[in-house]
């Protein structure tokens, strides 16, 4: 049987403000998320390259599936938007 409402679940979810979460400090958990987001940023960029000489390939050569084309084109855009919105997300807020 299900369960409806506010669960157990949901309510230990939403105490993220406690200073020990899960027998680790907020400081070691934001560190880590954050060399997570710079893992996943080097990755994108590395995917990012690779397709850009993916595309740079298909464009000189003769005889090229339009539809791929545009795909990798497409993805590639994606991946730059990825990129852009890691590197704004590991910037420190600063309070004007």
């Amino acid at each position: 049987m299900r369960a409806t409402g506010y669960n157990f679940v949901n309510f230990w979810s939403g105490l993220r403000f406690l200073p020990v979460y899960f027998g680790k400090s907020m400081s070691n958990i934001d560190d880590i998320e954050r060399q997570e987001r710079q893992q996943l940023l080097i990755k994108f960029e590395n995917e990012h390259a690779a397709l850009d000489q993916d595309v740079a390939l298909l464009t000189c050569s003769p005889g090229v599936d339009q539809l791929t084309l545009s795909r990798l084109k497409r993805r590639k855009l994606k991946l730059k938007d990825m990129i852009t919105r890691l590197r704004s997300s590991l910037l420190p807020d600063f309070i004007a």
